[in-house]
C-alpha cells in the first residue's frame, strides 16, 4: 500500500462517522523491499488515530472503519490457489 492510497483511505474514514479506525496488514521486510508496503502509510494510518496490527502470513490489506464501511485487496494471488486441476 502506497501513502497516497493510505492517505485517499484516511480522508475517506475522516469523512464517515467512524468510531473505530482499524488497519490489518502483514509488515514485513519483503512487503517493504517489494514495493508492495510503504512504511510511510502505515505511519499515517498511526497518525490518523488507526488501531494498526500486523499478521504474518496475511495476504491482503484489510482497512475498518466502522461496522458499516471497510476494504479488503488481495495483492498477488499465489499460483498454487488459483491452478485448478
Amino acid at each position: 500500500m502506497s501513502l497516497p492510497v493510505a492517505e485517499r483511505l484516511i480522508r475517506a474514514a475522516d469523512e464517515g462517522k467512524a468510531t473505530e479506525r482499524r488497519l490489518i496488514t502483514a509488515v514485513n521486510d519483503g512487503a517493504v523491499s517489494g514495493g508492495y508496503l510503504d512504511p510511510h502509510a502505515i505511519e499515517a494510518f498511526i497518525e490518523a488515530g488507526f488501531n494498526v496490527r500486523s499478521l504474518r502470513n496475511l495476504h491482503a490489506k484489510v482497512v475498518l472503519v466502522d461496522e458499516r464501511w471497510g476494504i479488503c485487496r488481495v495483492g498477488q494471488p499465489h499460483r498454487r490457489r488459483t491452478r485448478r486441476g
